[in-house]
């Protein structure tokens, strides 16, 4: 194997092992209360209001999409998220999902973790989306997705992620994402 096949593969398993790691971090951390994993203080900004109703068509402003699909009686739609939208106040109805993608680079030991999701939202899914290119300190994409079940209240409800290294205790994350979830 030459040098650059060595590199190569040793750039994809460290890829491998912080997507896992941030998978069970994040599982861990957002079972059981409401209450974050540590207070993090958010930037005060004005949210905005980003409607999302199935009925009515309407997109999101922003960098937020919404399609929808199914059958006459049930109506699936994806709401797909990025940095653009923190802050930003999501409504939606049961049914929809919540695509979330946020750029990072786990080569720096920085990864995106929840650290406040509401109890009736649950833990959903998280991965992180490689580059196409596998250059050195070239970052990839965290993707993190809930579906909005009927065990989530009617009301606002806050997701907030940190862009940290869980090795830092005590160390205020890098950058923060919020969005409040309407239902």
């Amino acid at each position: 194997m030459t040098g650059l096949g060595r590199a190569r593969t040793r750039a994809v398993m460290w890829l491998t092992l912080a997507a896992c790691s941030l998978i069970a971090c994040n599982r861990q951390e957002s079972k059981g209360s409401e209450q974050p994993v540590q207070d993090r203080a958010v930037p005060a900004q004005q949210p905005g209001n980003v409607p999302v109703d199935p009925q009515a068509g309407s997109l999101p402003r922003g960098d937020a999409t919404a399609t929808s699909s199914g059958d006459a009686g049930a109506v699936t739609q994806l709401v797909e998220l990025s940095e653009a939208n923190n802050g930003e106040t999501v409504t939606v109805v049961p049914g929809t999902r919540l695509r979330l993608t946020l750029a990072g680079n786990p080569t720096t030991g920085y990864l995106w973790r929840v650290t406040h999701v509401p109890v009736g939202l649950g833990t959903g899914q998280a991965r992180f989306v490689p580059p196409a290119s596998l250059g050195p300190g070239v970052g990839g994409h965290f993707v993190f997705e809930w579906t909005i079940g009927a065990s989530l209240p009617t009301g606002d409800h806050t997701v907030e992620l940190g862009y940290l290294r869980h090795f830092e205790k005590g160390k205020p994350p890098l950058k923060t994402f919020r969005l409040v979830i309407r239902r």
